[in-house]
């Protein structure tokens, strides 16, 4: 892992461990919850939770960097031929 994404990472887990504690802890803060309709609330919000946790993972994701000593072959082994050669 990168350096930089290993505090990021402890603090929405820290996050999201106390407000789950919270949220067992005081049943009147997740009274409404209990509802169908709070349900549907929570999954939203639980959905929205995972999509932005999804996001910012396809962010943070960097190719390789690209070749700059040589053209790329056509097949292993062969020399290196340039792309304007090619035609």
């Amino acid at each position: 892992m990168q350096p930089l994404r290993e505090p990021a990472l402890a603090w929405i887990v820290a996050f999201l461990a106390g407000y789950t504690a919270y949220l067992i802890l005081d049943r009147s803060y997740s009274a409404p919850f209990g509802t169908p309709a709070g349900q549907v609330v929570l999954a939203v919000v639980a959905g929205c939770y995972a999509g932005g946790l999804y996001w910012l993972h396809k962010l943070s994701i960097t190719g390789g960097p690209g070749r700059f000593l040589r053209a790329e072959t056509s097949e292993p082994g062969q020399p290196a031929v340039p792309p304007e050669a090619r035609r």
